[in-house]
């Protein structure tokens, strides 16, 4: 364990090329011009959606409404604007930022939720309405990449308390 006070740094890590490319993200937001949406709007229609679409009560149809739907978002986000220009203290960049993650999170759930053919937990899909422990006693782990979310699949520990169906 490293002493403390001081942080284990990977010798391989290149902190000046990622602070650099840093620096250019806050500046390349604070530069862009008004002639898109706002980042609030954004981050507004995008809670709506997830509420609409990605709930507890979902099905087929309108999880890849949603899923094409924050494809467009992540478009728009990629050139809305914010108010605040200064650089000392900007939340307007924070909400940015934060708003590139809410989407990349929008979109793991979604693509979770279009895989897991059954209804369990918190999830209640309405074109599977049934549990199905045969097939999806497991994990949908996603992975975000280059190229868009990766799905794959790992192994449910049963430990105290065995699965069982929720009954109301």
């Amino acid at each position: 364990m490293p002493p403390r006070g001081r942080r284990h740094v990977a010798a391989d890590v290149d902190w000046k090329g990622q602070l650099r490319r840093d620096m250019e993200t806050i500046d390349g937001i604070i530069a862009r011009p008004k002639d898109g949406r706002r980042v609030s709007e954004i981050k507004s229609d995008l809670g709506e959606l997830m509420n609409r679409h990605a709930a507890v009560f979902r099905d087929e149809a309108g999880l890849q409404s949603a899923r094409e739907a924050i494809d467009q978002l992540r478009e728009e986000a990629d050139h809305a604007w914010i108010d605040d220009q200064g650089t000392v203290f900007n939340q307007d960049v924070l909400g940015a930022l934060e708003l590139g993650y809410m989407i990349d999170c929008a979109e793991a759930t979604v693509v979770g939720a279009i895989e897991r053919k059954e209804s369990r937990g918190a999830q209640f899909r309405t074109d599977y309405p049934e549990r199905n422990d045969a097939e999806w006693l497991k994990h949908i782990d996603i992975t975000l990449e280059e190229d868009g979310p990766k799905v794959s699949y790992s192994p449910v520990t049963i430990t105290q308390w065995e699965p069982e169906e929720r009954k109301y």
